[in-house]
């Protein structure tokens, strides 16, 4: 295969490589005052997260009206056989909403 000619120069404060969900978050974080690139392997429709099996998961009051941050938090807690540490568990299902809703905001169209 050919060695490719065509080479592009940007000059940015931070690169992040990777552009799943936390290569996303951690461009949201440097972002402030900083100019990011974000480079993946993949395309962004190809990405690991958008692959996941389980996907990213958070109560977001869009589907099911009896769904709450407790069911997620049990149902959570079981899928990791009781491996996981509770309150670890319900700070990530508490704050989980409020995550997917930035990346929602910032991922490109």
């Amino acid at each position: 295969m050919p060695l490719t000619t065509d080479i592009q120069i940007h000059a940015v404060n931070v690169l992040v490589i990777g552009s799943g969900a936390a290569g996303l978050r951690a461009a949201i974080a440097a972002a402030a005052g900083c100019e990011v690139l974000i480079v993946g392997k993949r395309p962004r429709t190809d990405a690991h997260t958008v692959l996941a099996a389980g996907g990213i998961n958070a109560v977001l009051d869009t589907s099911d009206p009896a769904d709450s941050w407790q069911q997620h938090f049990a149902d959570t807690y079981k899928e990791g056989y009781g491996l996981g540490d509770p309150a670890m568990i319900e700070i990530m299902v508490r704050k989980a909403p409020d995550a997917i809703r930035e990346l929602a905001d910032w991922a490109p169209p």
